[in-house]
């Protein structure tokens, strides 16, 4: 697989057709915005949430002065409170 600009893949096989570029297994990072739309509650509740002892949600990470929230932390919190169920989000 050999990389062209703007993101296109092309196959050094069959050249002349792209392909998909691999996969990232950590999905791409979230601003604060994005998480408190994808989980549906305030930055407060967010951060509120990330000093739970029942499934604490997901802390970002620092890339320098912006906090980002992987998407895939995000995405398996979120399963675990779905399968969780009864105990809910707020209990």
């Amino acid at each position: 697989i050999i990389r062209l600009t703007f993101g296109v893949f092309y196959s050094p096989v069959n050249p002349g057709r792209f392909i998909e570029p691999p996969a990232d297994p950590y999905g791409r990072f979230l601003k604060l915005r994005e998480v408190m739309s994808s989980i549906g509650v305030c930055q407060a509740m967010v951060y509120k949430l990330m000093h739970r002892e029942h499934m604490p949600f997901p802390r970002p990470v620092k890339i320098g002065r912006a906090s980002l929230w992987v998407e895939s932390e995000v995405v398996a919190w979120k399963t675990k409170i779905v399968e969780e169920g009864s105990r809910g989000l707020f209990h």
